[in-house]
């Protein structure tokens, strides 16, 4: 009976055993697989890593093609205060963390050196070339660098005494073109560095010449950006997919980011590499990324035997959850597609921000209407930059009025009322990437958790009214035409009545006239009745007074007349007098009682035919 018993406790036993060598074996295999993965995954991170550092270097050509519009408008004779004020307003310090600054690099002829520094030491008592050497080359100078607290050893620096800059510099100037510098150590940090200079040529006209030479005789200069590399690097490290070690090779220099603290390389097996090749035309860039193998750290077997046994009994219901919520994650990625198309679909400008008014959503409507691409404003800028300022101030003092506090005219102003719960919507003008503007009425509404009800958000949504404006310009246009040629169609209709209405009392006053003038040759002076024909001839030029003020009240032009003060009875007897032959010919009677006096608001203009009309 023991035996017995003991022959299948060794069997359960071998077979405890058994499970749990295939159980771990099977483990292994997944876990090898998942390796590979991993292997291939951080292989996709590295190239994505390579993309997302060409792209942020490759987005300092905007700012360069920027200025390069004021530069020509100002015939390469910028102020610095001007062109740092240019700067600030398009957010260049702010928004390019990768750069020192921006500024511009002279092209100086040997023959006219002496002359040029004489013009910049006028110009700013700061200004010195350095460093003073005797050669037979032209010089290549820094005539402005903003902003200049943090740049100012860079002033008057001649850039052509040095290799690597002067190199970088002549290439972009002959092919016409953006190029970055080999590495260098730039001046303003007085620590050893790795830098570039990032090179835009400049041309005496807008359209770059055909050939190398002509290009050299004509050149002006160039836009430029100082780049330092651990600038760069930290620029986009939040954007950098999940990798533990980051090391850039600039032409045998070493950029080394620990993105895990606790990371560190010990042996070979320990962590996957990817390696990839940045390639800038002039020179080449090594990146290599490293990522810990937790399959081979120390710890694996130990827990892997602690926890196998409790693993077989979840393992069922770790599935069914697994598959549980791989489908909650399949309808919520559905949901998102559906918004995605939703929001882009959108005809009005949809703009959302974060509670800090960093721009979070920039639909399609956004990007077409305004120029601007979404990758660019999204985690970088605030709508305001393509709002007026000189609105979002007016607004700000009228918020302030309202709520009885000090409104400051930034994003505060756009979200006030709806983080009050009040219904926000205003029109505003928005200035496009050009410059170029156009009307809007922007509806803005706060975002909360629903859980814990915290702000999340805001979100935008803009009409533009550029249509909108045009149609009422051309309804008002047509309205205002449409009245002088009723008036002008009515005033035809009733010449022939008006002619009649004047001849009447003309013919009534000449013929009293001859009347008094026989009784007064004849000396037959009768003062009672003489009076009494001069009453009559007085009534009688009255009427034709009344006549000819109705006619010019009609008649008149109305598209410049101001609204004003009316009074109802002395416009109707205007009207009377002048349509008098008109109804007396339509034997139509009118019977017309004064009221008190009744004022309104109108111009006389256009009251006029619209009760002769009736």
């Amino acid at each position: 009976m023991v035996k017995k018993f003991i022959k299948y406790r060794y069997f359960n036993v071998l077979l405890s055993a058994f499970l749990v060598f295939i159980l771990t074996f099977i483990f292994s295999l997944m876990k090898w697989n998942t390796m590979n993965e991993e292997e291939s995954l951080l292989h996709e991170n590295t190239v994505r890593i390579k993309k997302i550092l060409q792209d942020e270097i490759e987005q300092y050509s905007h700012p360069l093609e920027g200025t390069k519009g004021p530069f020509v408008a100002n015939n390469f004779d910028f102020d610095s205060k001007i062109y740092r004020t240019y700067a600030e307003s398009r957010n260049l310090f702010s928004n390019f963390k990768g750069a020192m600054g921006f500024g511009f690099i002279r092209y100086v002829r040997n023959s006219d050196l002496k002359d040029y520094i004489a013009e910049q030491e006028k110009k700013r008592e700061d200004f010195y070339l350095h460093p003073k050497t005797e050669k037979t080359d032209d010089y290549m100078v820094i005539e402005l660098i903003e902003p200049i607290e943090k740049n100012y050893l860079a002033l008057g620096l001649d850039i052509s005494s040095e290799k690597n800059r002067r190199e970088g510099a002549l290439l972009s100037a002959k092919k016409a073109t953006l190029v970055l510098s080999r590495k260098i150590n730039l001046i303003q940090k007085q620590e050893e560095n790795i830098g570039f200079l990032y090179y835009l040529p400049l041309y005496k006209m807008a359209i770059p010449p055909r050939d190398e030479v002509e290009r050299m005789s004509n050149l002006v200069g160039w836009a430029f950006a100082p780049l330092l590399l651990d600038d760069l690097i930290e620029a986009i490290k939040e954007r950098i997919p999940q990798v533990d070690f980051l090391q850039v090779d600039v032409e045998g220099d070493l950029k080394s980011i620990y993105m895990n603290d606790i990371f560190k390389f010990k042996n070979p097996l320990f962590y996957f590499e990817s390696s990839t090749t940045l390639d800038f035309g002039n020179q080449k860039w090594i990146l290599t990324a490293k990522k810990k193998n937790d399959f081979f750290s120390s710890s694996f077997l130990f827990f892997l035997g602690s926890y196998l046994l409790g693993v077989l009994f979840i393992v069922w219901g770790a599935f069914y959850q697994f598959r549980f919520f791989s489908k909650q994650g399949e309808d919520l990625n559905q949901k998102s597609l559906w918004l995605d198309g939703i929001v882009n679909s959108a005809n009005h400008l949809m703009i959302a921000t974060n509670p800090e008014g960093i721009i979070t959503l920039f639909n399609e409507a956004a990007e077409k209407k305004l120029g601007y691409q979404a990758k660019d404003l999204i985690g970088k800028s605030s709508p305001a930059i393509f709002h007026d300022f000189e609105e979002v101030l007016e607004y700000s003092k009228k918020l302030s009025a309202e709520f009885g506090e000090t409104v400051e005219p930034g994003f505060e102003v756009f979200i006030l009322k709806s983080k009050k719960g009040k219904a926000d919507i205003q029109d505003w003008t928005y200035i496009k990437k050009d410059g170029e503007r156009f009307p809007v009425r922007l509806c803005v509404t706060s975002m909360y958790d629903p859980d814990d009800n915290s702000l999340v958000g805001h979100l935008g949504v803009a009409e533009d009214l550029s249509e909108e404006k045009k149609l009422l310009k051309l309804i008002e246009e047509q309205k205002i035409q449409m009245i002088e040629s009723s008036k002008m169609s009515l005033l035809g209709e009733m010449a022939g009545g008006v002619a009649h209405e004047m001849n009447t009392p003309l013919g009534i006053i000449s013929g009293k006239t001859d009347i008094l003038l026989r009784k007064i040759e004849n000396e037959k002076i009768d003062i009672l009745y003489f009076k009494t024909q001069l009453e009559k001839i007085k009534m009688t030029t009255e009427r034709m007074a009344s006549i000819i003020k109705g006619l010019r009240f009609f008649s008149r032009d109305s598209a410049d007349d101001t609204f004003e003060k009316l009074e109802i009875n002395s416009i109707i007897e205007a009207m009377l007098n002048f349509s008098h032959e008109k109804i007396k010919n339509l034997s139509i009677e009118v019977y017309f009682k004064k009221t008190e006096e009744i004022f309104f608001m109108g111009r006389p203009s256009q009251i006029g035919p619209v009760l002769t009309n009736l």
